[in-house]
């Protein structure tokens, strides 16, 4: 009997990392990864920023080429050199000069931090109760074979 309800706590043990917590950690890794994606764009516009800036008193015209999906690109020429249109969210453009853009941008950068650095830590502790389990099903075989 004893050894029939250390079989089914196994069993059940097993199931539940399989089913649950491997799951779960695949979820944050899934989130983190979109977190770092969106933390490498606004990293990109804050170094873009610090270029255009450097250039600000050097041309008063840029060329431009952009991408409008499925490698169509639109060239152009800005000729406005302090500002810069910013997503915010939800497909919306706001007019920014160069250092408020910047601004924005850290902002931004800091708010994703803490995000993937909460994310990290609930991907250490899903790690750990993985591990816990995995001590508790050697725990119990251990006593099933002796």
């Amino acid at each position: 009997m004893a050894e029939k309800l250390n079989k089914n706590k196994i069993e059940e043990y097993e199931n539940f990392i399989e089913k649950k917590l491997k799951r779960d950690l695949a979820e944050i890794e899934e989130i983190l990864e979109k977190k770092y994606e969106n933390y490498s764009h606004w990293a990109d516009l804050k170094s873009l920023i610090q270029g255009l800036k450097l250039q600000q008193n050097e041309e008063k015209e840029y060329d431009i080429a952009v991408d409008m999906g499925c490698s169509v690109f639109a060239h152009g020429r800005i000729e406005e050199e302090n500002v810069v249109f910013v997503n915010i969210g939800c497909e919306c453009y706001l007019p920014m000069d160069y250092n408020e853009a910047s601004k924005y941008a850290d902002i931004r950068i800091k708010v994703i931090e803490r995000e993937m650095e909460h994310y990290r830590k609930l991907a250490v502790q899903v790690k750990m109760n993985i591990k816990l389990f995995l001590l508790a099903i050697e725990e119990l075989n251990t006593n099933f074979n002796n």
